[in-house]
């Protein structure tokens, strides 16, 4: 439940890839963890107790995977829009020059 948790508090709250991503990698984690406890209470529930906490953190997980995916998409879709904006007025020569350097 942490990592979803985590997943989705830095998804909401960062504005720089370089927070999100560690938060972002939390999500697929915290389903794994989820699902499997969420399977080892319904087999052994005399044994284990806490489905509703394995399930919060599935669904968390979720959720903080598919915000990181969105944001993900995000920087692709402005990181085209960004260089096809440099090449249509030609700052992308300049640019090229610029680093070539």
């Amino acid at each position: 439940m942490v990592l979803g948790i985590v997943s989705i508090a830095s998804m909401i709250l960062s504005c720089s890839v370089a927070v999100t991503l560690p938060g972002g990698l939390c999500g697929p984690f915290a389903i794994w963890l989820g699902a499997r406890a969420g399977r080892e209470i319904r087999r052994e529930p005399w044994r284990w107790s806490g489905a509703g906490l394995a399930t919060t953190g599935l669904v968390t997980g979720i959720v903080g995977t598919v915000l990181f995916l969105l944001a993900a998409a995000a920087v692709a879709v402005f990181l085209a829009l960004f260089f096809v904006g440099l090449r249509e007025t030609g700052g992308l020569d300049d640019l090229m020059r610029v680093m070539a350097r």
